[in-house]
């Protein structure tokens, strides 16, 4: 059997329509490497329950696809967590939640990328809404004391940008998840991603993103003017740098 270098995670919950159209971005992807993608079910209530291999196999014409079916609700984090344990990758885990559609240059840019910059082990890509196409991400500054979240669109023609987290999408060198452990079921959803990203940087390897990379995020486009708001401030604010 061909040797699998990268395994694309899916949690999904509930969206089979958004998960369909997920597998088929990630199938028109212009990456010549072997992969696999390992699709975690939480409990979905509906198509995606009767999904099982030989389904996935017949609807997308592709082999290496598989779906699990949690026993119980394991949330975001603990399924993230069963795919990287079921993964046969020997280089790279890259996890997609379910409501994205993917750029089909964005896995080769982001491999190309790792393979080239070995300091880095946390890789993302910019990310867009789906509905508008409007950029809303280049990296994140997280505030470690409030837990807020800076998303930053950079005016900067740079090739990537160091990041204290990729949320969303984002690809790891499997050796360090065998190295360092997998995510922290502990913590509450959003904050796994730069908790790894920060446990890794006290061992000198470094997370970032790259703008040849490419996401449409289905989240819906906010304008982030204060009044439009309702005088409330969100979580992640979105800065121009």
């Amino acid at each position: 059997m061909e040797e699998i270098t990268l395994s694309i995670i899916i949690p999904t919950r509930n969206r089979a329509e958004y998960l369909d159209q997920c597998i088929k971005s990630i199938l028109k992807s212009k990456f010549d490497e072997n992969f696999e993608i390992i699709i975690i079910d939480d409990q979905s209530e509906d198509a995606t329950k009767i999904y099982d291999k030989n389904y996935l196999i017949k609807k997308f014409l592709f082999s290496n696809i598989d779906i699990y079916h949690t026993k119980e609700r394991l949330m975001a984090i603990k399924a993230r967590n069963q795919g990287i344990k079921l993964s046969k990758a020997k280089k790279y885990i890259l996890v997609i939640d379910d409501d994205n559609e993917i750029d089909e240059y964005m896995i080769k840019n982001l491999f190309n990328f790792a393979e080239l910059n070995k300091t880095f082990g946390i890789i993302g890509p910019s990310m867009y809404y789906f509905d508008n196409k409007n950029k809303y991400l280049d990296y994140e500054k997280i505030n470690f004391f409030t837990g807020r979240t800076k998303h930053i669109i950079s005016k900067k023609k740079n090739n990537f940008y160091e990041s204290d987290g990729v949320p969303n999408v984002y690809m790891i060198r499997t050796k360090l998840l065998q190295e360092y452990g997998l995510f922290d079921e502990k913590l509450i959803w959003f904050f796994e991603e730069p908790d790894f990203a920060f446990h890794l940087k006290q061992h000198g390897i470094k997370c970032c993103a790259i703008p040849e990379a490419i996401t449409f995020h289905k989240v819906p486009s906010i304008s982030f003017n204060y009044k439009n708001m309702g005088g409330k401030f969100p979580a992640a604010v979105i800065i121009f740098y």
